[in-house]
């Protein structure tokens, strides 16, 4: 057996600490928090699929990879830095938000 691990490159964590701020700033604060993670479900995926678009060679693996880096980044960024020490979802145009 001889199978590689494949990681997703470094970028992709490092964009996806902002998805919370995209998912604040497209939901007013009255929307529920299962549109919320729906909507950072989907911009993870939308991240995953550009970095297989732009990498070199786009395998399964290497999607959910991404997928899962992309996952667990933006949650970790959300609940360890934007929920608690600037509460993102009522401050970043809580009127605004389009769902």
């Amino acid at each position: 057996m001889n199978e590689t691990i494949v990681l997703a490159p470094l970028w992709v964590p490092l964009v996806s600490v902002f998805i919370p701020l995209l998912v604040a700033a497209a939901t007013k604060t009255d929307s529920n928090n299962i549109r919320r993670a729906v909507l950072a479900i989907v911009a993870a995926g939308v991240l995953a699929v550009v970095e297989q678009v732009i990498g070199d060679g786009a395998t399964v693996s290497a999607l959910i990879a991404s997928f899962m880096t992309a996952s667990v980044a933006q949650l970790v960024a959300y609940k360890s830095l934007w929920a608690p020490l600037f509460d993102v979802n009522a401050k970043v145009l809580p009127t605004k938000g389009i769902i």
